[in-house]
């Protein structure tokens, strides 16, 4: 046996349940990021009083969350069913189920802060509910990790500090 160090982690084998915790984190992750791209390239004129914003806002919360999950669940369908022979297996539609859960929760979470909140504070509780999914997603899989308590609060700070600038590159790379 040799002493050297290898680069390989691990391995987890994961249950079926963990791995449809991890298809709804990935979910998300992503629909977090794209979501707060989103709503940080809306108009300057978003919440103010000519501009409420709440029905843009709502619609852009729910169409990119909808939009997103639609288009990945079709994506990973297509690959996964031309992979297997055109055969669609149970636990296909597990993740699938996963992953609309995961969106979904994402679009909730987002949706109750603007609901609640109006005027100049609008813009800051939007970013509230993708933001606080990014830095809670970072700590679940810390803590899944093993890690402490308090190695698990850096990583979510850090999936959330990594989650906004992301986001806010996405924005600016397509010109907004």
């Amino acid at each position: 046996m040799s002493d050297e160090p290898t680069s390989e982690a691990p391995s987890h084998h994961l249950s079926e349940a963990d791995e449809l915790w991890r298809e709804a984190t990935v979910m998300a992750l992503y629909i977090s990021i794209v979501l707060l791209a989103a709503i940080v390239s809306l108009p300057a004129s978003f919440g103010t009083e000519s501009d409420k914003g709440l029905g843009t806002l709502l619609l852009t919360i729910w169409g990119t969350t909808i939009g997103l999950a639609l288009a990945h669940w079709f994506a990973f369908n297509v690959a996964a069913v031309g992979f297997r022979g055109g055969r669609i297996l149970r636990h296909d539609i597990s993740e699938a189920g996963a992953q609309l859960g995961g969106a979904a929760t994402v679009a909730v979470v987002t949706t109750i802060p603007v609901l609640l909140v109006h005027g100049d504070y609008l813009f800051y509780a939007v970013v509230l509910g993708p933001a606080a999914v990014l830095g809670v997603a970072g700590y679940r899989v810390a803590r899944w990790s093993d890690r402490s308590k308090l190695h698990a609060f850096l990583a979510g700070v850090i999936v959330l500090a990594l989650g906004l600038g992301i986001a806010i590159l996405k924005s600016s790379l397509a010109g907004h």
